[in-house]
């Protein structure tokens, strides 16, 4: 209980922070933000602190590591959607793509500080070891992923507009219009490459929780324990300790 109480009140500070962040931001460009703006925004920034704090908490690194991974994940993301909703809905997103980047990456970087502050395992110690691949080997993999996610967009996008957006968009309900294939691939082609990147320096970072157990010999103490950010889940005195 005081877990999850924990985690939503961190969770809606990060929230309170997004919205007003983006409300602040969009005040000195002049443009304006109704009430019901300002609440879905509080919601998906809380949002962004339940998927993302438990994560942050459990993943040991250095500050530097932790803004780079969870401001890469929040502002690749939002970039690829801003580019969508350019391309998509001119008329709606309107404006410099450059201003609309820039006010995004100062969102992003406020959200993932808040992340890092309230969640983060924070620790100068954390050794992050060294993904050694030729580059074709990273290019392949990175290709593969960009068309993979292409392909799923286009699959579970086609089910969604017969089972649900069709509707809407034949309705132009909010005016909406239903874009040409090729703007659809054309948006998804730029985004695919940032959905990518915006997850490689998580999944170089993050390492599955694994259960530890420390056996004290004679240059381990227990109070050597709190200088590593890898703690074990129990310490024992000897091997014949450990249960099978």
């Amino acid at each position: 209980m005081k877990h999850a109480f924990s985690l939503i009140w961190r969770s809606l500070v990060v929230g309170a922070g997004y919205a007003g962040t983006l409300g602040l931001t969009n005040a000195l460009l002049g443009r304006g933000a109704d009430t019901r703006s300002l609440i879905w925004l509080f919601v998906g920034g809380t949002a962004i602190g339940l998927a993302l704090g438990p994560l942050a908490a459990s993943m040991p690194a250095a500050w530097k590591r932790h803004m780079l991974v969870w401001g890469s994940i929040i502002f690749l993301n939002i970039a690829s959607l801003t580019i969508e909703g350019r391309l998509f809905a001119p008329g709606h997103v309107q404006g410099s793509i450059g201003v609309m980047l820039l006010q995004q990456l100062v969102l992003s970087l406020v959200t993932a500080f808040l992340i890092v502050r309230l969640f983060g395992a924070v620790t100068e110690a954390a050794p992050i070891p060294a993904v050694v691949r030729p580059w074709f080997s990273w290019t392949w993999r990175f290709l593969a992923a960009a068309l993979a996610y292409i392909f799923v967009y286009y699959l579970f996008g086609a089910i969604s507009y017969l089972l649900v957006t069709g509707s809407y968009y034949k309705a132009h309900a909010g005016g909406l219009v239903t874009p040409a294939p090729g703007v659809i691939l054309q948006a998804e082609l730029m985004r695919a490459p940032l959905i990518v990147l915006s997850i490689i320096p998580f999944l170089l970072t993050f390492r599955a929780p694994r259960k530890r157990i420390l056996v004290l010999t004679g240059v381990t103490r227990r109070e050597d324990v709190e200088r590593y950010p890898y703690r074990p889940a129990r310490i024992v005195s000897s091997v014949a300790e450990i249960e099978p």
